[in-house]
């Protein structure tokens, strides 16, 4: 049996960690700030490196990124 729950007590921001079946998906509210970008990043590289201390690989080709907002001009985090 695989336990997982405790991979959302690796984010130190306030980003979300919300798990469904076989899925984890991290989130958090992008404001005006590049800051509020760079927090976010840190918060996903967090449960990689979770992954990588379990030995339990993220499939990468199932990772993507997804914006959701109604702003004319989001902020770019790329």
């Amino acid at each position: 049996m695989l336990f997982i729950n405790d991979m959302s007590s690796v984010l130190s921001h306030s980003s979300t960690l919300a798990f469904f079946a076989d899925e984890a998906n991290c989130f958090r509210a992008i404001n005006i700030s590049h800051t509020d970008c760079a927090l976010l990043q840190d918060d996903i590289d967090k449960p990689v490196e979770w992954s990588d201390n379990w030995k339990l690989a993220f499939n990468i080709d199932k990772c993507s990124l997804c914006t959701v907002t109604r702003k004319r001009s989001p902020l770019s985090c790329n």
